[in-house]
């Protein structure tokens, strides 16, 4: 019983961590090595 829980409880705390995650938007890092693909719009990063 407690082997077939396991799996469903892991992926029950798996899916809950990444929506409270996502909850604050989407965070994008710049790589310092790497020409930027960031896209700007009346001076606000919009892509």
């Amino acid at each position: 019983m407690l082997r077939s829980l396991l799996p469903v409880l892991l992926f029950t705390f798996g899916t809950i961590g990444s929506i409270s995650a996502t909850a604050d938007g989407l965070r994008v890092g710049l790589s310092p090595d790497y020409p930027p693909l960031v896209y700007r719009q009346d001076g606000n990063i919009v892509g």
